[in-house]
């Protein structure tokens, strides 16, 4: 494998990482968050878990890289920010990329970013557009 090792950090508003499992059992108060806070840091698999309506880029990079126990990410509250960031560090014997990516939250669910919903709905029309109908 010439893939060494896959890094993600996700950077979001703190009110896009509201409800997410973490703070279950987190000591972080999100809504005290006014600084720049990293709050997780470990592999996809526990990232997807425990912020399973907010990492899901870290799970389509886990299956196009190392895996899900190999992926290793970190996310961070940033309440100065209005904007879903994606720094992605791949490294291997090839050299190293990285890669930025700035999404706009979507308006009605914060959560996730807005192209994340144009890219479900497109892929929709794609397959209603083969002939397949969807419903009754």
């Amino acid at each position: 494998n010439e893939l060494n090792s896959v890094v993600l950090v996700t950077t979001k508003h703190p009110n896009s990482l509201k409800e997410a499992k973490f703070f279950e059992t987190s000591n972080i108060n999100i809504e005290s968050i006014s600084e720049t806070t990293v709050i997780f840091e470990g592999t996809a698999t526990e990232a997807v878990r425990l912020f399973p309506k907010n990492i899901n880029v870290a799970a389509l990079l886990s299956l196009a890289g190392l895996g899900s126990h190999e992926t290793i990410v970190k996310i961070i509250a940033d309440p100065n920010t209005d904007k879903n960031t994606h720094q992605i560090q791949a490294k291997g014997k090839f050299g190293k990329i990285t890669t930025t990516v700035e999404n706009v939250p979507d308006p009605n669910n914060p959560k996730t970013s807005r192209i994340a919903t144009l890219s479900a709905i497109e892929k929709l029309r794609s397959i209603c557009d083969d002939g397949i109908d969807v419903g009754t």
